[in-house]
């Protein structure tokens, strides 16, 4: 996977370099270098990124992108500019 890929799934998924380092598992340093032909992603780190797009999963991660979207999308903003705090009361 290039720099070009990686910054297009992380596009296409509307999140920061930030947010996408969080879901891997990864730092926003690495994520950075990938994207700017500095370093090369582990192949385990490829397929977690490859996995983002191809096997959605219902994990908390997911959601919250998945709501993030949908206010950007109806604030006109982008995603990054998008906070949601959750309070879950037992």
């Amino acid at each position: 996977m290039n720099a070009a890929e990686i910054k297009a799934i992380r596009k296409q998924l509307c999140i920061s370099q930030a947010e996408l380092a969080s879901l891997i598992k990864s730092s926003t340093a690495a994520v950075s270098a990938w994207e700017n032909s500095l370093r090369v992603p582990k192949p385990n780190t490829v397929r977690a990124i490859q996995a983002l797009v191809e096997k959605p999963t219902e994990q908390p991660a997911d959601v919250m992108l998945h709501c993030k979207q949908l206010l950007a999308k109806a604030y006109n903003c982008t995603p990054e500019n998008v906070n949601i705090t959750i309070t879950i009361s037992g």
